[in-house]
């Protein structure tokens, strides 16, 4: 094969053409998803009755439970609509407890690793798929001193 892309042929380009559309589909199949998703709740959304206004970002508020829940909540006279939001994200526990109790997401240290909860649990890490190892515990230096060169402002 040349490395000149014009002498390359039809038959070459045809199949990058494929591979990028294909590419292009895979990327875009779970936005596409969302979209038709979110299409068909708009459509199955009541026609306001009455000429009484909806609610708006006016009415927003938030309740955020300093962990891993929000609640989106939109109130106008006695109208109330609430969304709870989950977070799917990792909160430091600090090390690990055998009396503690974690939930999806949490993060301990033991045995000098970094464990994360994949299930409500109250199993030791390590011990079953309950916790995924992040981090595994480094070796230890050599003399457990840290050198470190200082070059001064001359280079000396």
């Amino acid at each position: 094969m040349t490395t000149d892309p014009s002498n390359w042929g039809e038959e070459f380009w045809g199949e990058m053409v494929n591979l990028i559309r294909g590419y292009v589909e895979r990327q875009t199949a779970p936005l596409l998803a969302r979209i038709d998703a979110l299409d068909k709740a708009l459509a199955a959304m009541p026609v306001p009755r009455d000429g009484a206004d909806g609610v708006g970002f006016d009415d927003l508020s938030f309740e955020y439970d300093g962990e891993r829940s929000l609640v989106l909540r939109f109130v106008k006279g006695d109208r109330v609509k609430e969304f709870p939001v989950p977070l799917p994200i990792i909160i430091d526990r600090g090390i690990y407890e055998a009396d503690g109790a974690y939930v999806r997401g949490d993060a301990v240290t033991f045995g000098g690793a970094l464990w994360i909860c994949q299930a409500d649990t109250d199993a030791k890490p390590g011990t079953n798929t309950d916790w995924r190892l992040a981090v595994k515990k480094g070796r230890d230096g050599r003399d457990g001193v840290t050198k470190i060169k200082h070059v001064g402002g001359d280079g000396q």
